[in-house]
């Protein structure tokens, strides 16, 4: 119940930092915070060693994006292949780096350091294609259908069927991560005042989302409504606390500055 909940925020709190990212996107920014940090580090000497251009070059050579997608779905299917289950890992119960999760997030973070020097593949790569759209369905329906076979660690060719369930789903998110730039390019790619508030909201919708959902679903558990009305009481109630602070005490405060770089006027 609530005092039960209280209790255990309270106790949480005396505990802190123990436990800081448990139930929370927090290690997520840590991780992308490192990362980050690294490429940065890497870029500043591939500039004093005067390579960024010896790079260009290498990015810009034929079939050179095929072979930059290939290692980025082979890494991240590498990755989840050494994690103890079928599903990404959420290190959140310790600082210490998870490598397979940092090798993960780290091969996406590569793919995007390319498309932002060479915005060739960019272009190539949010090109719709209804051929595109239907390996992703099949990729989709193939994940799926594998797996079930996770448990059954006595199947008799397990070891080749967790290894294109980890390539199935390696695949999966870089086709999706395409769809999904597609349909930025075709339908939020001219300057739009709604959008442009969504996106300035975004960050901070994605930090407090969490504990509200929790709370709200603590608030709703017991009444006796159908379950597919208590996913949308919360759902609705999440985005709306979250775009009132945003608009009250983030979008042109200090905080709006820190998350989202300049400050934005009302």
């Amino acid at each position: 119940d609530l005092t039960v909940c209280f209790q255990q925020t309270l106790n949480f709190v005396e505990r802190w930092p123990e436990g800081l990212f448990i139930g929370t996107h927090l290690w997520f920014l840590y991780y992308l915070m490192i990362i980050s940090l690294i490429f940065i580090a890497a870029i500043q000497l591939f500039r004093y060693l005067g390579l960024t251009g010896f790079f260009a070059n290498v990015l810009g050579a034929k079939y050179m994006q095929g072979v930059v997608l290939l290692s980025v779905v082979g890494i991240s299917a590498c990755c989840l292949a050494v994690m103890p289950h079928w599903t990404i890992d959420t290190p959140d119960k310790s600082l210490s780096l998870n490598l397979p999760v940092f090798g993960l997030y780290g091969s996406y973070f590569l793919l995007g350091c390319s498309f932002a020097i060479r915005t060739s593949y960019l272009a190539v790569s949010t090109q719709f294609s209804w051929l595109n759209l239907i390996v992703l369905v099949c990729i989709v329906m193939i994940n799926s259908y594998l797996s079930q076979f996770e448990r059954q660690y006595a199947h008799e060719y397990y070891t080749l069927i967790k290894i294109g369930y980890m390539l199935s789903y390696a695949s999966m998110t870089w086709f999706c991560i395409q769809l999904t730039l597609t349909m930025g390019k075709k339908w939020m790619s001219t300057p739009n005042r709604r959008v442009r508030y969504i996106a300035d909201s975004s960050y901070w919708m994605y930090l407090l989302h969490l504990p509200l959902v929790v709370a709200i679903q603590v608030l709703v558990a017991e009444l006796a409504i159908y379950w597919l009305i208590k996913l949308m009481i919360i759902v609705v109630a999440t985005i709306v606390c979250c775009v009132l602070s945003y608009a009250c005490l983030v979008r042109s405060t200090w905080l709006g500055m820190v998350l989202n770089g300049s400050r934005k006027h009302r």
